[in-house]
């Protein structure tokens, strides 16, 4: 019997618990002014902010020596942020101009994120544009639900800049929902938006467009500017754009492996640490899940793996918390299955899991029942175009085999499904989606479970 890596069905229950438990609980923030140490904390984001200017191109100087000259001194505040860390929020000048321009009266601020070992390890200028007129410790209290991806009432435009004062991403509001994001990207198709001259390179130059999605759906794209290189900051760290993350605005530090099995090894070599962390940038930039989020992968090996539903079979692979990290997500390859498998097969375990770990990671709300609801369909959408696209990329794999290994175990879920509505919504779905029917693509992924495709693992 062909044993396959964890299922959908397994993350459905996961996610649905998860994410039931957390939206029942309220948001901690903790905001108290840190008048008590306010020169020390001033300076300490002076020394920051003065730290991140020697590093920086003429434009980016000239934009944080701005930001010093109009930040407010006396209102400092500290809230609690990811369980361990703070942010730090100083109001900004009512003069002072952001790249938006608005006309209406507006609330600006530095939002700086300070580690449990009390160091700045991001910043970005923040401007809240609210229907209704905030005070700034009402501001406060919509940007931790910002940074956390919760719920607040807030009904507005809330625009997330990088120090050099250039849009990284905008989210609107009506009443606490998102209601589009907007993110500054290279233009690689149209999508059924506006049509704009195609991204070009010139030289070391790159057109950057601006793209809003309503439902997790690209609805325009206009541009914006052309980026010669003198204005890349930190890329996902909460840079200017000019990182190609789509200014994602989280950090995807590292992918560390520890794996030693050949073929396992060989998988993972294949895809590599970059490419996995493309993929990571991208999930963040289609889903949002907050700001100033640290995703780091460990990839390793274990000797066994038993089914929670079934303690006497065996998975191949599951992706689980690193209970010491919170930022760090561990895949575990079950090293029984080595020589079990094609190298292919192998490299989308790893994708796979790596998604389903984002997923998780993230308490995204993934339960049948919303599956069919606008922002969960386009997540599949892009979950398996991408798996399928480094499949193709890592393997020189045919586009039609490599779909049929990232919707491989997809089939699992529809055991679960007595009725059998779920299970017709779901197949005609990917009939209409991807041309193709679970039937065939199971059918062509068994090819690499039995050999007949791919590299054979030595």
């Amino acid at each position: 019997m062909k044993i396959k890596f964890i299922t959908l069905r397994s993350i459905f229950f996961i996610i649905c618990t998860i994410f039931l438990v957390s939206c029942s609980k309220e948001i901690s923030t903790e905001i108290s002014f840190v008048s008590q140490k306010t020169n020390d904390s001033f300076n300490k984001v002076l020394s920051w902010l003065k730290t991140k200017k020697e590093v920086s191109g003429d434009s980016t100087k000239a934009s944080i020596d701005n930001i010093i000259k109009n930040l407010q001194q006396d209102k400092i505040l500290a809230i609690g942020f990811n369980k361990t860390e703070k942010l730090l929020i100083l109001p900004l000048n009512e003069l002072f101009q952001t790249w938006n321009k608005s006309v209406q009266k507006t609330n600006k601020m530095l939002v700086l994120i300070e580690s449990v070992d009390g160091k700045i390890r991001l910043g970005n200028i923040v401007e809240l544009m609210p229907v209704n007129s905030l005070s700034f410790e009402e501001s406060a209290e919509v940007l931790i639900a910002v940074y956390n991806n919760k719920i607040s009432n807030f009904s507005g435009n809330c625009s997330i800049l990088s120090l050099s004062n250039r849009p990284v991403y905008e989210i609107d509001y009506e009443n606490g929902k998102i209601t589009a994001q907007k993110y500054p990207a290279k233009r690689e198709s149209s999508g059924g938006g506006v049509t704009t001259p195609s991204a070009s390179l010139i030289g070391q130059c790159i057109e950057w467009y601006w793209q809003t999605y309503i439902n997790g759906v690209l609805v325009s794209e206009v541009y914006l500017y052309t980026d010669c290189g003198i204005n890349v900051e930190e890329g996902g760290n909460g840079g200017g754009g000019g990182s190609g993350s789509g200014g994602s605005s989280v950090t995807v530090d590292s992918v560390n492996n520890e794996l030693t099995q050949i073929c396992i090894l060989n998988a993972f070599n294949a895809i590599t640490s970059a490419k996995l962390k493309n993929q990571l940038a991208k999930l963040y930039q289609e889903t949002f899940v907050g700001v100033g989020k640290v995703h780091n992968l460990l990839i390793g090996e274990v000797s066994s793996i038993p089914d929670p539903s079934n303690p006497n079979n065996q998975l191949v692979a599951r992706s689980v918390p690193d209970y010491t990290n919170s930022s760090t997500w561990v895949i575990d390859i079950n090293s029984g299955f080595e020589h079990e498998f094609t190298t292919e097969l192998w490299g989308s375990v790893i994708l796979h899991e790596m998604v389903h770990g984002f997923i998780k990671k993230n308490n995204l709300d993934f339960y049948p029942s919303s599956m069919f609801d606008g922002s969960h369909q386009q997540m599949l959408d892009k979950w398996i175009t991408q798996i399928q696209g480094a499949l193709v990329e890592s393997f020189g794999m045919s586009t039609t085999d490599a779909l049929a290994l990232s919707l491989e175990g997809f089939d699992e879920i529809l055991k679960d499904d007595v009725s059998g509505s779920f299970r017709n919504d779901m197949i005609l779905w990917i009939q209409n989606k991807y041309s193709i029917d679970l039937a065939t693509a199971s059918q062509i992924a068994d090819q690499y479970y039995n050999k007949t495709k791919g590299t054979v693992c030595p």
